[in-house]
């Protein structure tokens, strides 16, 4: 996929390391004992794409 997206390895490399992390931290997020921390988890991980708007509550 990274080849279509005109990606070098580095480039390869980051987009699996930020996923990687995103998973995990939703998976964390799952045995937190109520939704304030559980979304403290997931907005702690880093974002795949930089500039994009913060979410609003």
């Amino acid at each position: 996929m990274g080849e279509v997206l005109g990606w070098d390895a580095d480039q390869r490399a980051r987009e699996i390391e930020v996923y990687r992390a995103r998973v995990e931290a939703e998976r964390d997020s799952q045995a937190q004992p109520d939704d304030e921390a559980a979304d403290a988890r997931r907005v702690a991980a880093p974002e795949a794409r930089d500039g994009l708007a913060a979410p609003t509550s």
